[in-house]
C-alpha cells in the first residue's frame, strides 16, 4: 500500500487585528479531527462560548472550539475541553437545524448536543465537498461572511460555495492557547 503526503497549501486566516498565514493540510480521512473551513467564507465551525450553539468565526491557529470529525455518519465536536468554559464536549455532535427551527429556539444557528445516531439532523455524509444532511434535500450551509455567521441546514444547491466545505488536519496532540479571562 502506498502512503500519500498530503497536499498542504496556505490559507489565509483573518483573526481580529491582525492576520495570520498557517499552512493548511488536507486530510486524509474526515474522521481525522479537523477544522472544517467554509469556502464562501474562510471560516472554521465553532463551538460558542458558553452556550451550546455551533457557527463559523475566524480559524485560529491552535484549533480550540475548532476541531470536528466526522465518525459514523456524525459531526463529533472536539475531546475534552476546548477552551475557556469548556463549550466542546466529548459524546457531542452537531445538530443542524434550519432557519425556521433557530428562531423557536433563541438561537441563530444549529447547535450542539449529545450524539444520537437515530436523529437525521445529526447524520451526514461528505461527498464532493458538501455535507448533506439526513434531512432528505437539506444541505449544511454558512450564513453571510462575519464572526458568529450562521450555521443551518438548507436545501441543496449544486455548485454552491456556502454549501461546500473543506476537513483541514487539526490532530487533537496540537496544544491550546491558554484560556482568555
Amino acid at each position: 500500500r502506498h502512503h500519500r503526503t498530503p497536499r498542504v497549501k496556505a490559507r489565509v486566516l483573518v483573526g481580529i487585528a491582525s492576520y495570520l498565514v498557517v499552512p493548511v493540510v488536507q486530510v486524509r480521512s474526515t474522521s481525522e479531527w479537523s477544522a472544517i473551513v467554509s469556502e464562501a467564507t474562510g471560516e472554521c465551525l465553532d463551538t460558542i462560548l458558553p452556550a451550546q450553539q455551533v457557527d463559523l468565526y475566524a480559524c485560529v491557529s491552535d484549533g480550540h472550539n475548532e476541531r470536528f470529525r466526522l465518525e459514523s455518519g456524525l459531526l463529533a465536536v472536539g475531546p475534552g475541553d476546548e477552551g475557556p468554559g469548556g463549550a466542546s464536549r466529548s459524546g457531542w455532535c452537531l445538530r443542524g437545524l434550519t432557519a425556521a427551527q433557530a428562531g423557536p429556539l433563541g438561537v441563530h444557528t444549529s447547535i450542539q448536543a449529545p450524539c444520537n445516531k437515530s436523529d437525521p439532523q445529526m447524520q451526514f455524509t461528505y461527498e464532493g465537498q458538501v455535507l448533506r444532511s439526513g434531512v432528505r434535500g437539506l444541505c449544511l450551509q454558512a450564513g453571510p461572511a462575519g464572526n458568529d455567521t450562521p450555521l443551518l441546514l438548507a436545501r441543496c444547491v449544486a455548485g454552491s460555495k456556502s454549501q461546500q466545505w473543506t476537513f483541514t488536519s487539526m490532530p487533537s496532540s496540537k496544544p491550546f492557547a491558554p484560556p482568555v479571562p
